[in-house]
């Protein structure tokens, strides 16, 4: 059987981030669980359930980091913004 561990090497020092990326980690150690359990219709279930919540979490977490990026991207254009204008002036 795979183990899957969120160790410290997977932080990006964004505390809603990582948190998001630790619950990657449970829904893909879940699903292994599933998948090595009987095949049944219940586990069945459990899987598809594992692998929505799976998709769902990676597209919070890409909607999250695609939000800092441009809100650091701006921040950092009004930065060189102001730079340029202050060094034209001199």
């Amino acid at each position: 059987m795979i183990h899957f561990a969120f160790t410290s090497k997977y932080l990006v020092g964004v505390s809603i981030i990582d948190d998001e990326h630790k619950r990657l980690f449970e829904i893909i150690k879940e699903a292994n669980d599933v998948m090595h359990n009987d095949f049944s219709m219940i586990n069945l279930t459990r899987l598809v359930i594992c692998l929505v919540s799976l998709w769902n979490t990676t597209k919070f977490i890409l909607q999250m980091k695609r939000s800092i990026w441009r809100a650091s991207t701006m921040r950092d254009l009004k930065t060189r913004r102001g730079t340029l204008y202050v060094c034209g002036e001199n």
